[in-house]
């Protein structure tokens, strides 16, 4: 086996191995997360949220599969990459089934509250929605400010050495 091949192989098989074990987990954390809602956590998990993560899983999937699709490629023309190169570049009509759908602009989820939580449930939640957006709208303010006061201090000196 070439060693071309054999980097694509490490390559495929890491990818696939951090796809379970990073990206599977997280997402299982957050599930959990959306299904069991802290009182008072400042970023409650939205269904958005999910769809969002799922997708970038989604996308990862379909390239660590064309990455095995291209390994037993190799393997069918006995590792021969130039083999496999010559016959990929006389397909000239791209093959459409294999192209991920478009991501709609609209969420595929819908947007209603759960039907799964009780009235003082989503009564919770959407305090703690609230909250959170509370807590950014001050955070962004304070920012604001505080790069205020830095464009302010940053000019003061400048002005006080051309006075000199």
């Amino acid at each position: 086996m070439p060693e071309a091949c054999a980097d694509l192989v490490r390559t495929a098989a890491g990818n696939g191995h951090l796809l379970v074990r990073k990206k599977i987990s997280t997402f299982n954390g957050l599930v959990q997360k959306h299904l069991h809602p802290v009182v008072g956590d400042p970023m409650p998990v939205l269904l958005a949220d999910l769809e969002a993560f799922w997708v970038t899983i989604d996308m990862e999937l379909t390239g660590i599969n064309k990455q095995f699709e291209k390994i037993e490629q190799y393997r069918k023309a006995g590792w021969n990459m130039e083999a496999v190169e010559e016959t990929t570049s006389t397909e000239t009509t791209p093959k459409a089934s294999t192209a991920a759908p478009p991501v709609p602009k609209k969420s595929r989820l819908p947007t209603k509250k759960s039907p799964a939580l009780s009235a003082e449930a989503q009564e919770k939640l959407d305090k703690q929605r609230a909250l959170a957006n509370e807590r950014r709208a001050k955070a962004m303010a304070e920012m604001r400010a505080r790069g205020k006061q830095q464009q302010k201090t940053s000019v003061e000196p400048a002005a006080a050495d051309i006075e000199c």
